[in-house]
């Protein structure tokens, strides 16, 4: 609400003509109001204006008054459009020649931002009036009828520059006498709006252009008799956050349009000090806030046309007003006091098994006469969950009494949802949108020594409010590897030239394994327990024994275990001294791999750059012969449903590589599959794979049936390693191999 009073002196005048409201005693007062129409802020208006003129009144009842009445609304249309309508009564009773007119404006204008180096913004307008003006007892010229329409364009410009240019053009009829004239003006106006840098004060200068055609001087005339031309500036000074010290000029010459009469120029010029005095108090200024609740079935967080609304759910402001949604989800908050505000919705009214997609709770600007927007989505929820575990039993099957929790291992969902399970080896993946998704094991983050026992990806298609149990059994490798050998030179460690023994039988308790042509044994898928080693000496050349007759004793955890280099040295029987066992054999050694530090590689291999991030390398023998098949990604996969450790991203193209390469000293040992740039072990293919040698352009084989049998039955559960990279190598004796660097 807003009110005005004002008393102008009679005698208020300047050379070219009294000034506005001279010799005038009124009261103006305005009333505002918001409401929403459509789910669209409607500002509603009204103003009333009282007054009288002491310089032309009613001769015939001095103390009738004139009075004013307007209402209107304002919005924004569609499109930015603004859009302003307003009625207007006025009754001029209190003139010497009363009458009643009768007013409708229709204002339309939108802002474009340009934002350009040389301009902001255009804003192109448009208006109409019609007035209807009556009772005017008869006096010529007062009843008429008047049809107004307007356009033009304002522009911003950098630096504070501006503009407008607008046409307006009327129909005037008077009914008494009968006459119709086309009044016409034009406008063009600049200014700058200049604030100093240096200084606290701003400058403002304008300048003005006004041409008027076919005014012919009428009653009801929309224009100013005369064509105008003048400028305005205004200077100011701030003193302080409430003083400033303006001075102002204003310069304008006139000419009549009709009638004739020499020019006038009328030059005003005011200065002064303005005080601003805050009371303290201010009526309330008010906002709205709207927007919508819904069921977020795509989980995005914004609302699509298939997704529908929940009704009866409690909206509120913290500290103030409240709301509930509407049968379409929305709801509108009307008088919420301007500043920022926290709009919450009430959580213990959301159905069981859902959770929110977007924030339950948002703080906003509300804006006096402004709407603001907050929109909430929930969805149902879906949870993965289970248990990742060592099963010591192998029945698939998590028991707290025998089997054993796994920490660290991290699930993942295809949308990038994850969780790692924890000390109990539980993991929970929850708030994930229903429908079809692939959940699998993020295989870097198996501790070494174990492999899966199911398929690390799997495919579920879930429901709303679906709990969905996927446990992943480990089960921990345990091995145990070495060679029976003839002990040439009696040191109890197993050199390159001296030979191993091929046929010897060894046990570990309840297993058994044969030693291959390069006396090589290997014991897997040991259980955990208290074992001893013992070699059959059925097989040992005429003369030989063991270097130590006493089996050895070992302890098998629960966990990975691998127990490498567990050699047995054959001795001539007439040797004086037994030697110790097991002993360790060295690193390089023909025709099979060895592991070593990268320290160690770079004190026997000097000169050779090592690429960033590796942990160990692998050596093996560069034998000239080697089996390389290459498979495309689909027949790859074809052929290894279920490989359990395959990372994510397999190339287009699948290397399968075994090495070190059988030759005829050497035996197929320590097979490994290299994909993309990833190694994984293959330590059970069988030894009798055929050799195939392949020239460049010749026509890749079939994956051999043997190759498949252990991909099948092997590689799913093995542990992948990265490799950094690969070098070619020689040491000391001039022998070449290839080494592999390992993260």
């Amino acid at each position: 609400m807003k009110n005005r009073f004002w008393q102008v002196g009679k005698k208020y005048r300047t050379v070219t003509g009294s000034v506005a409201d001279d010799g005038q005693t009124g009261w103006k007062g305005r009333l505002n109001a918001e409401v929403a129409v459509l789910e669209r802020p409607l500002d509603l208006f009204t103003e009333a204006t009282i007054f009288r003129d002491r310089n032309a009144l009613n001769p015939v009842n001095p103390r009738e008054l004139n009075t004013l009445y307007t209402a209107g609304a304002s919005t924004l249309l569609p499109g930015k459009v603004s859009f302003r309508g307003s009625g207007t009564t006025e009754d001029e009773s209190g003139s010497p020649l009363p009458y009643v007119s009768r007013r409708f404006d229709l204002d339309l204008n939108r802002e474009i931002s340009l934002e350009k180096r040389w301009i902001r913004s255009l804003t192109p307008f448009a208006g109409y009036r019609y007035s209807l003006y009556e009772k005017s007892n008869n006096v010529p010229g007062f009843d008429a009828t008047l049809n107004l329409y307007r356009t033009g364009l304002r522009a911003s410009f950098p630096e504070g520059f501006w503009g407008t240019v607008s046409w307006s053009e009327a129909t005037l009829k008077e009914r008494s006498p009968p006459s119709k004239t086309r009044p016409k003006e034009f406008v063009f106006e600049i200014g700058e709006t200049h604030n100093f840098k240096i200084i606290p004060a701003s400058l403002n200068l304008s300048f003005r252009l006004e041409d008027v055609q076919e005014t012919f001087n009428k009653t009801h005339q929309p224009f100013a008799d005369r064509n105008r031309v003048g400028g305005d500036g205004r200077f100011t000074w701030r003193l302080g956050p409430e003083r400033e010290a303006f001075a102002e000029l204003s310069v304008t010459r006139q000419k009549p349009e009709t009638g004739g009469g020499n020019p006038l120029v009328d030059i005003f010029a005011q200065f002064g000090v303005q005080l601003l005095w805050d009371t303290g108090w201010a009526p309330a200024q008010t906002g709205r806030v709207s927007g919508e609740l819904f069921k977020d079935i795509d989980g995005n967080g914004t609302r699509g046309p298939e997704e529908p609304g929940l009704e009866g759910v409690r909206i509120t402001v913290d500290g103030g007003k409240e709301t509930r949604t509407r049968g379409d989800g929305r709801y509108l908050l009307r008088g919420v006091p301007e500043g920022p505000a926290v709009i919450r919705v009430g959580t213990e009214e959301i159905p069981k098994g859902y959770f929110f997609t977007t924030p339950n709770s948002r703080q906003i600007l509300v804006v006096p006469g402004k709407e603001a927007k907050a929109d909430f989505g929930i969805s149902t929820e879906v949870e993965f969950r289970g248990v990742v575990f060592n099963d010591l039993n192998e029945d698939g099957q998590y028991e707290e009494e025998t089997d054993r929790p796994v920490a660290g291992v991290r699930m993942r969902v295809e949308n990038g949802q994850s969780a790692s399970s924890d000390a109990g080896g539980f993991y929970s993946i929850r708030k994930v949108i229903p429908g079809e998704h692939t959940l699998s094991v993020d295989v870097g983050s198996i501790p070494d020594g174990y492999r899966t026992l199911v398929p690390v990806q799997k495919e579920f298609q879930t429901e709303e409010g679906q709990v969905v149990r996927y446990d992943v059994p480990l089960k921990a490798q345990r091995s145990v590897w070495g060679s029976v050998y003839v002990d040439a030179d009696g040191n109890g460690a197993r050199g390159r030239e001296e030979k191993g023994i091929e046929g010897i039988q060894l046990r570990l308790d309840g297993q058994r394994a044969v030693t291959d042509s390069d006396g090589a044994y290997r014991f897997a898928n040991i259980q955990p327990g208290h074992y001893a080693v013992r070699v059959d000496p059925a097989g040992f050349p005429a003369g030989y024994r063991l270097a130590s007759a006493e089996p050895v004793a070992m302890e098998v955890p629960e966990g990975p275990f691998t127990r490498e280099h567990f050699d047995f040295a054959v001795v001539p029987m007439d040797s004086e001294s037994p030697r110790p066992q097991p002993a360790a054999r060295p690193k390089q050694e023909a025709g099979s791999r060895s592991e070593m530090t990268v320290e160690e590689f770079i004190k026997q291999f000097s000169g050779v750059s090592v690429p960033e991030g590796a942990r160990k390398v692998t050596l093996l023998p560069a034998e000239k012969g080697r089996m390389v098949y290459l498979y495309t990604h689909e027949t790859f996969l074809s052929a290894v449903q279920g490989l359990a450790s395959r990372p994510a991203g397999l190339p287009k193209e699948i290397r399968l590589q075994v090495l070190p390469i059988p030759s005829a000293d050497v035996h197929l040992n320590w097979p490994a599959l290299i994909i993309k740039d990833w190694m994984l072990d293959l330590p059970e293919v069988p030894a009798d794979l055929p050799v195939v040698e392949l020239a460049l352009g010749e026509t890749v084989p079939p994956l051999p049936d043997l190759v498949l049998q252990a991909l099948r039955s092997r590689a799913g559960k093995q542990k992948m390693e990265r490799v950094r990279g690969t070098a070619t190598v020689r040491d000391t004796a001039g022998k070449e191999y290839w080494a592999w660097f390992i993260e």
